[in-house]
Order: structure tokens, then C-alpha cells, then sequence
């Protein structure tokens, strides 16, 4: 990182008069994007937006943002909406040290109004004189969750300019004394297993044994400076939660730890009013970290905590369980439960890193180990036939956690998901939906039995059998890879049926699954190892026939 301050912040900040301040108390140069943006173009800033739009303006921006690689003691000033653009935060965040500006719709709307009644020929072109709350407010929420990234965040409601400035430089000295320690060496001197790149954010993944005992030399120390909101749970109190605070001992960091119950009941809207109130007592800033240690419920819980709290602020998943590592923890899915179904209420948010310590599973129990393996096998199943032929060949190997083959699987499978996310991160365009395969009659199991008989593996196990059966009364699976399946799945401890459950419950919790769209389920079928596709006409007799079927 070159020795360089970008302020970024919404409108009315104070970006610019801040940033002059601060580079005159360093003697360092000051640069504001906008104005090399006006000198490029030849024009305002509101004239290019008048005569060519907004995208030959981010197109200029892009290439101004670009040479901030060429500099170094500069303080930069950039464009409110600068920050959203992936490549513009990859130079942003490689070239210098990211400080926030933040502050209130009401008090920016002050100030924006102030200033356009000082200088009639200053110009915000996406914000109106006069312009409501509300209006900024949404547009401000839009950027949220980028400014939400940078290293440090000032708010700047009651400050003056100086103030805030010093403020800057306060951060910026912390940052430096971080960024010459043996910690931040240590930083740079970990590899990722491998790296997710979606639009809203690129994060890395590490996959390895002993990473909790060192988790200070895989996370930036600058980024988390201030407070760590650990939630976790209750079961790890004495274990994994004592190595994750022992690992940052000395480091400076302040981690505070919500626990919650295990399992499925916990995953609640009112677990998460609580959780929110937790973290409003101690202060919770947009720049505060929420870091998910635990299962699957705890990184869907946490990461929906922190998608919305204050408009969401950053979340680091480290799993433990086998499948939050290979399927929970990387995607960005958050959600809680309402009685009706499952992961009703959630959000898309993306973690900043994944931090997967295989040393975790020593401690699982068979029964959550062989969940943990459905979600890999699922992955096996719909992408990749050397992987699901591991399955088959190798599961006595794999069942006793074989150090090599364990890590390859896991990462492997954990990079099959990133894969796909990658390429539909909000599931528009419907790639990602092939990750739901045994997933809608998994999650009717799962709420029909109100998420107490069956850990979420066991469920999409049930489910996958479920699916591949219409998928082969449909004509579309052959009944010798219907029987490869259920071969595996029994293999490694999965059910392929239930009992004690109402079918009828099923039937009605998958009307309400998330994946129906005018009335119409989105069914992912099997055509064969390492094939699916997409049906919303499976007859509905069907389905009921399967579910019943399952049932013994």
C-alpha cells in the first residue's frame, strides 16, 4: 500500500475541504478526482453529465482513479459514488489508506444546500437543490455497504473541518504504526486458498488447520482496528471461542462475544433484535467488523445482523462446522426463519474473507460431519463428476478426515460454490439457482418439522433423493445414476427417507419456498452427474407422489 489517503463519504462530507486541511498538516499534495475529472474533459462535471450522461463521467472517473497507483503522499479526494465501482476500490484499496466520511441525510442535505446558495456554480448533478431526506437517503443506502469497506470511518455530524481532519490524521498514524508491526508482515505473508470476485466485493478464502491459533496473520490488522463483534455459539465457549481470543491477544483489536443456542431455533428475527441491541449498547460503528464463529446458523444469523445493522457493516465468516465451511460461509446468503419456511427474511452480503480451520472438525460430531458431506456431495452431483467420483471411490478415507484428501475436497468444494456465485451472485440470472438442487424439498422437511429432527444435510440428503426422483420420472435421469446417488449418500451416514413428519407439512412449506415465482416452483433436476437444469412445470401430482414416497 502506497503511502497515500483516499477519502471517500456521500456528498457533503466534506471531502474536499477536509482533504486540503490534511494534506496541509502533513505537507503532503492534495487531489480531488473531480476537479482532474473537470480538466480532462474540458467541462464541469454538470455539463458532462448534461451532454453525455453518467457513464462517460465513471468512465473518466475510472481513468483518473487508475493513476493513484503513479503517486505517493497525496491525500485524495474522490466522488461520493467512486468507491461502487469494483476496479475503482481495488486501486482504491491497493494505493492507499480508505477513510470514510460519513454523516447524516439531514445534516448532508444541509450542507449541500448551504454550499449551492454560497456557489451557484457548483453542480451535484445526482442531487438535486433543495433535495429531500429521503431522497438522499436512498442513494446514500445504495453506497452503504462500499463505504462500509474502508480501513476507517469518521462521522462528521458534529465536527468542524479541522476537526475532522486531525480525525483523519489520528487514523492515518494508528494505520502506519499497524502497517510497520511484525502483524502486518505476517498479513501479507498468507496466501488464500482462494479468492471469490463477485460485483459487490472480491474476498479471500483460506482452507488449512491451525488458522484460528494465528487468525491475526490472515485478516488486515488496520481494517479491523477498533472493535470485533464475535457471534457465536454457546457450545464454542470453552474450545474454539478461547483459541479465536487468545489469537488476538496483543493485537489491539477490543472483541466483544454474543453466544447464541445451537441449532436452527436460534436463527430468528427476535435473536436478532436482540443481537442488535447488543451491539448498539457497545457502539457498534459502520467501521466496527461482526466476525461469525460457528455453524451454518451462526454465519446466516450473523451475516443477516450485519447486512442491516446500521445499513450493513462488515462480517467475516470462520465456520466450523463442515457445512458452513463447503456451502454457508461463501456466497453472501444471510437470512433468518419465520415459522411458515425457511430463510424467508435475509439479505445478499458478502463476507470480507472466509477463514476455514479444518482442526474444527475434529470436534464434530458423525452426524454433523455426514451433513456437512451432503452439501459437498450436492456440489459433486451438479458440476463436477471427478469430484463426486472421489465420493464414491474414496469415502472411507473421506469419513476419517484423511488430512491431503479432506483439504482438496473441502477447498474444492468450497471453490465450486465461489465459482457459481461468481457468476450470479443475487441470482438473477438463475446460474446459482443450480446450488438449490435437493434444496426444496429439504427446506419443507426442515420447516414442517419446525428445524428440530433434522440438521440441514440430513434434509437436502432427502431432498436430493427427492429431486432425483422426478427427475427420473420426468424422463431426464436414468435409473443407474438415481442408484450411484443414493449409493453415496448412504455411504456417508445420509438418510434417504424420513419418518415422523406429515407429508402434507412438506407439500405446504414448499409452496412457500423462496424459489416459487408466480406460483410456480423452480425445480433443479439431475440429468446426470455434472448436469442439471431448470423445470417450473414438474405436475404438481408429482411432487406429492415423491414426497409421500420418501416417507417410511
Amino acid at each position: 500500500m502506497r503511502n497515500n489517503i483516499i477519502l471517500t463519504g456521500f456528498s457533503g462530507t466534506g471531502k474536499s475541504h477536509v482533504g486540503y486541511i490534511v494534506s496541509d498538516i502533513l505537507n503532503w499534495n492534495f487531489l480531488d478526482t473531480d476537479e482532474v475529472i473537470e480538466t480532462k474533459a474540458s467541462m464541469t462535471i454538470a455539463s458532462i453529465f448534461d451532454k453525455h450522461g453518467e457513464p462517460e463521467f465513471r468512465r473518466i472517473e475510472k481513468s483518473v482513479i487508475s493513476e493513484i497507483a503513479s503517486v505517493s503522499e497525496f491525500v485524495i479526494s474522490t466522488g461520493g459514488g467512486a468507491i461502487i465501482d469494483e476496479e475503482n476500490f481495488a486501486n482504491m484499496r491497493e494505493n492507499g489508506f480508505i477513510v470514510c466520511l460519513e454523516a447524516k441525510a439531514e445534516t448532508i442535505n444541509t450542507r449541500i444546500n448551504q454550499q449551492l446558495d454560497d456557489d451557484k456554480d457548483s453542480s451535484r448533478p445526482l442531487i438535486a437543490n433543495g433535495d429531500t431526506n429521503h431522497h438522499i437517503e436512498q442513494l446514500k443506502s445504495q453506497r452503504q455497504y462500499k463505504y462500509s469497506m474502508a480501513e476507517w470511518t469518521i462521522h462528521t455530524d458534529n465536527l468542524t473541518p479541522i476537526e475532522v481532519a486531525r480525525e483523519v490524521v489520528r487514523a492515518w498514524e494508528i494505520n502506519k504504526q499497524y502497517v510497520d508491526s511484525e502483524i502486518r508482515s505476517a498479513n501479507l505473508s498468507k496466501e488464500p486458498s482462494f479468492k471469490v470476485s463477485t460485483k459487490s466485493l472480491s474476498y479471500p478464502v483460506f482452507v488449512g488447520s491451525g488458522i484460528l491459533d494465528d487468525i491475526t496473520g490472515y485478516i488486515s490488522i488496520p481494517q479491523l482496528y477498533g472493535q470485533i463483534f464475535v457471534i457465536s455459539d454457546e457450545i464454542l465457549k470453552d474450545t474454539h471461542l478461547v483459541t479465536l481470543k487468545n489469537s488476538f491477544s496483543g493485537s489491539g483489536v477490543d472483541v466483544k462475544t454474543f453466544l447464541v443456542s445451537s441449532g436452527e431455533q436460534s436463527k430468528t428475527i427476535g435473536t436478532a433484535q436482540e443481537i442488535y441491541r447488543w451491539l448498539a449498547q457497545n457502539r457498534a460503528e459502520r467501521s466496527s467488523t461482526i466476525l461469525a464463529l460457528g455453524g451454518g446458523v451462526v454465519g446466516d444469523l450473523a451475516g443477516f445482523v450485519a447486512s442491516t445493522y446500521l445499513r450493513g457493516i462488515k462480517v467475516i465468516q470462520v465456520p466450523t462446522s463442515l457445512a458452513a465451511m463447503v456451502d454457508a460461509s461463501i456466497g453472501g446468503k444471510t437470512a433468518v426463519n419465520l415459522p411458515e419456511a425457511k430463510n424467508l427474511v435475509g439479505a445478499f452480503h458478502q463476507p470480507i474473507a472466509v477463514l476455514a480451520d479444518l482442526r474444527t472438525l475434529k470436534t464434530l460430531h458423525n452426524r454433523e460431519l455426514a451433513s456437512g458431506w451432503a452439501e459437498a456431495i450436492k456440489h459433486g452431483l451438479i458440476l463436477d463428476k471427478d469430484l463426486f467420483t472421489l465420493f464414491e471411490t474414496k469415502a472411507a478415507d473421506i469419513n476419517s478426515l484423511s488430512q491431503n484428501l479432506s483439504e482438496n475436497i473441502i477447498s474444492r468444494s468450497m471453490e465450486i460454490k465461489a465459482r457459481v456465485i461468481e457468476q450470479d451472485e443475487r441470482e438473477i440470472t438463475g446460474k446459482r439457482m443450480i446450488l438449490n438442487y435437493g434444496h426444496t424439498i429439504g427446506h419443507g422437511l426442515e420447516a414442517a418439522s419446525q428445524y428440530g429432527a433434522l440438521l440441514h444435510g440430513e434434509a437436502v440428503s432427502i431432498g436430493m433423493m427427492g429431486a432425483g426422483i422426478i427427475s427420473h420420472n420426468m424422463g431426464l435421469l436414468s435409473s443407474s445414476t438415481l442408484d450411484r446417488q443414493a449409493s453415496v449418500l448412504k455411504n456417508f451416514n445420509l438418510p434417504v427417507t424420513y419418518s415422523n413428519i406429515e407429508p402434507e407439512d412438506i407439500l405446504t412449506a414448499i409452496q412457500l419456498d423462496k424459489k416459487v415465482a408466480s406460483k410456480k416452483i423452480s425445480w433443479v433436476l439431475l440429468e446426470d452427474v455434472g448436469k442439471t437444469s431448470i423445470h417450473t412445470e414438474v405436475p404438481e401430482d408429482l411432487v406429492r407422489e415423491t414426497v409421500y414416497s420418501l416417507r417410511t
